[in-house]
């Protein structure tokens, strides 16, 4: 579950000529999703298949409401010190079919507040490709670095990224991970490369910077595989 809840209604605010505040209700905008997996080793050495299938609930309050379906698929291929990644997100492309439910009065202030009645419709996310590459090398005794950049590419429509056009985008990702022991991670990272005029109207690229520290206690272990650690920076 991912929303957000006590959202004011404030629809019936004003109502029969009056503002009463005991009409205004909350609301929550919540989404769900049920997630299935699964993933195994084939003949190939290094090589791991897997798949997600997802079914998706989305809820606005009692007056909007959707259902949606997608899959995505993914590879792990590691040789000795290098491992390669490469994901596809809604690979299908994931629809949300949309539909909406408004009592009369509440058309009636819809429409007297100049905002448009939505009308059922279907909501599609467009497929997306992540591919990733890392490396890791052995600094000093205990100390080992990780290093790994990502490839972003986005296919529904232009976007402010490093390269962008109107067919497909390419948001790259830079992360690297220093170890000590395999106990103690400390972890930095690049992201979110956009070009931004300022108020000089000159035209700056500038990223987003991450940071982060890992721990690794016998028994409870943080994960931190390469692949959760391409997670971590595609979501940031």
């Amino acid at each position: 579950r991912f929303g957000i809840d006590d959202i004011p209604n404030t629809i019936d605010l004003y109502k029969n000529g009056q503002i009463n505040y005991n009409n205004i209700k909350s609301f929550s905008a919540v989404d769900y999703a049920l997630i299935g997996s699964y993933a195994r080793k084939i003949k190939v050495e290094g090589l791991v298949l897997a798949g997600n299938a997802k079914i998706i609930r989305r809820k606005v309050g009692t007056f909007a409401n959707a259902w949606g379906f997608g899959l995505d698929f993914g590879a792990q291929y590691t040789r000795r010190n290098w491992h390669f990644g490469a994901m596809l997100r809604d690979v299908t492309s994931t629809f949300n079919a949309w539909t909406y439910s408004f009592t009369d009065g509440e058309k009636q202030v819809l429409q007297a507040t100049s905002n448009a009645i939505p009308s059922n419709t279907l909501e599609v996310t467009r497929p997306r490709i992540i591919l990733a590459a890392g490396r890791k090398f052995n600094v000093y005794k205990k100390i080992s670095c990780l290093a790994e950049t990502n490839f972003n590419f986005t296919t529904d429509g232009q976007r402010n990224v490093l390269v962008s056009s109107k067919i497909f985008n390419i948001d790259p990702i830079a992360g690297v991970e220093f170890a000590w022991d395999n106990f103690v991670y400390l972890r930095g990272g690049a992201s979110n490369f956009q070009y931004q005029t300022d108020i000089d109207a000159k035209r700056k690229l500038r990223f987003q910077p991450s940071v982060g520290i890992g721990l690794r206690l016998k028994r409870l272990k943080e994960l931190s595989n390469w692949a959760l650690w391409m997670e971590l920076f595609t979501n940031s």
